[in-house]
C-alpha cells in the first residue's frame, strides 16, 4: 500500500498525482494507493479539470490518460470523483457542479479523443456505489436530484456532434433509466444521424417502451 498526502496539493500537483503513472509498473495503481485529501479542494479541482481538460492531450500520453481517468472513475481510490459525487458529507452543491462539468470534458476532450473506451463507459462508471446491504433500498431525495443533474448532464451530451459522444450518453441514458430518457432519445431520433448511433438510439426507444415493472434502475444494478 502506498500512502500519499495530497491535502495541500496544487491543481498542478493533483494531476501529476493522477496521470504521471507507468502502464507497465502501475496499471492499476490507484487500488493501492491511499491519500489523504481534503474532499472539498479535490472535488473542486476535478470541476477544473472537466471544465477545461484539452491540456492532457499535450502533456500526457494516451496510455497515462487511459490510466488516471480509470483512477478518478474507480471506486477504489478513496479521492476519486466517483466517491467524492456520492461522499453526502460534501456540500450537495459543489457535487452537482462536479456532475455538470462533465459536459465539457465531452464537448472538449471525448469528443476530439475518446480514450480508447473511456468515453464509452464513463456514465456507468458513476453508477451510485451501494453497498451490498442497502441494494435493494430506494433512492434518498437527495440521490434522486443528483440523478436528475446526471440525467440533464447526459442529455447535454446527447446534442453534441460527436458519434463517441452520443453513443456514450445513450449508454449513460440506459444504466440511468430516468422517467424523462424518452424525451432525450426522441430529441436525438429527429435529427440527421445514421449507423450505430440511430441503431443504438432506436433500440434503446424500444427498451424504453417496457412498463417500468419490468425495467431494473441504476441505482439497482450490479
Amino acid at each position: 500500500m502506498t500512502y500519499i498526502d495530497i491535502s495541500e496539493a496544487s491543481f498542478d500537483e493533483f494531476i501529476a498525482f493522477l496521470f504521471v503513472h507507468d502502464a507497465a509498473a502501475d496499471a492499476r495503481w490507484y487500488d493501492n494507493t491511499k491519500p489523504t485529501f481534503d474532499p472539498l479542494r479535490v472535488c473542486r479541482y476535478y470541476v477544473q479539470l472537466f471544465r477545461q481538460p484539452a491540456f492532457l492531450l499535450e502533456r500526457f500520453s494516451h496510455t497515462q490518460l487511459r490510466l488516471g481517468f480509470a483512477a478518478l472513475a474507480s471506486g477504489s481510490l478513496s479521492c476519486s470523483a466517483k466517491n467524492l459525487i456520492w461522499n453526502t458529507d460534501l456540500p450537495f452543491t459543489e457535487r452537482a457542479e462536479c456532475v455538470r462539468a462533465m459536459f465539457c470534458l465531452f464537448q472538449h476532450l471525448f469528443a476530439v479523443d475518446p480514450i480508447d473506451s473511456t468515453a464509452a463507459g464513463w456514465w456507468q462508471s458513476f453508477r451510485r456505489p451501494w453497498e451490498a446491504e442497502v441494494r435493494s433500498q430506494s433512492l434518498s431525495k437527495e440521490d434522486g436530484t443528483l440523478q436528475d443533474v446526471f440525467y440533464e448532464t447526459i442529455s447535454r451530451v446527447l446534442e453534441l456532434d460527436s458519434a463517441a459522444c452520443q453513443l456514450a450518453a445513450l449508454d449513460g441514458l440506459e444504466h440511468l433509466d430516468h422517467p424523462r430518457n424518452e424525451e432525450a432519445i426522441q430529441r436525438l431520433l429527429a435529427r440527421t444521424m445514421e449507423g450505430d448511433t440511430q441503431r443504438r438510439a432506436q433500440g434503446l426507444a424500444k427498451s424504453s417502451e417496457k412498463p417500468a415493472a419490468l425495467r431494473q434502475p441504476w441505482w439497482r444494478r450490479a
